[in-house]
C-alpha cells in the first residue's frame, strides 16, 4: 500500500501541480480510506461504491463534519482518477459518489407528539450525552440522526423534547421544494 500511496503522491505533485498542503491533505485522506478498506479486507482497486458509502458514514459517525467529509471525498475521487489513469483499475467507484450537501433553506419539520409518561429534561440530556443508556439497543434514533446529518448537514436530524406527560420527536429535513 505504501508504494501505491507514494505513486499517488508523486502523481499529484508532478501531474496536477498541487500545493504541498493540498498534497498532504489528500495523502492523509487517502490513507484514511486505505486503512478503512484494509479493515474491511478490500484492496483499493476492488472497492465498490458501497464500500465508499460505508467509509463516508464511518467518517460521519466519528464526528467529522459534512464539510470535512466532502473535502475527504474530494481526495478519494482524485485517488481513484489516478488509479484509473495509471491502469491500476478499469473502473472508478467514485463516479456516483455524492458528497454531503449544505442546503441554504429553512428545514421542513415533521413532528410526532404524545401524552405518554415523558421524561424530565435532566434524563433527556443524560440520554443525549450518553451518560445513561437507553432501553433496548439504543442505536435506532441515534443512527437516524447521524444519517440525516450526514446526508443533509449538521443543522438537520432528530430533535427530542420531553417533560412528564408529553414528548415530541421532530425530524428536520431540507426543503427542496424551493429549488
Amino acid at each position: 500500500m505504501t508504494q501505491l500511496l507514494d505513486s499517488y503522491r508523486a502523481h499529484i505533485l508532478l501531474e496536477r501541480g498541487l500545493s504541498e498542503n493540498t498534497r498532504d491533505a489528500y495523502t492523509r485522506d487517502v490513507d484514511k480510506l486505505l486503512s478503512f478498506l484494509a479493515d474491511e479486507g478490500v484492496r483499493p482497486e476492488a472497492a465498490t461504491l458501497d464500500h465508499l458509502h460505508r467509509f463516508a458514514f464511518a467518517l460521519a459517525d466519528i464526528g467529522i463534519s459534512p464539510t470535512s467529509v466532502a473535502r475527504i471525498l474530494s481526495g478519494v475521487r482524485s485517488f481513484y482518477r489516478f488509479l484509473l489513469l495509471d491502469g491500476y483499475t478499469d473502473r472508478d467507484p467514485t463516479e456516483l459518489l455524492e458528497s454531503p450537501k449544505k442546503p441554504a433553506h429553512l428545514p421542513v419539520v415533521l413532528s410526532v407528539e404524545d401524552n405518554g409518561p415523558g421524561m424530565d429534561e435532566d434524563i433527556l440530556n443524560k440520554l443525549e450525552s450518553g451518560e445513561i443508556a437507553p432501553e433496548g439497543l439504543g442505536i435506532g434514533m441515534r443512527n437516524i440522526h447521524r444519517r440525516v446529518q450526514y446526508a443533509f448537514g449538521e443543522r438537520y436530524g432528530l430533535r427530542v423534547h420531553s417533560r412528564p406527560g408529553w414528548t415530541c420527536v421532530s425530524v428536520l429535513l431540507p426543503d427542496d421544494s424551493r429549488r
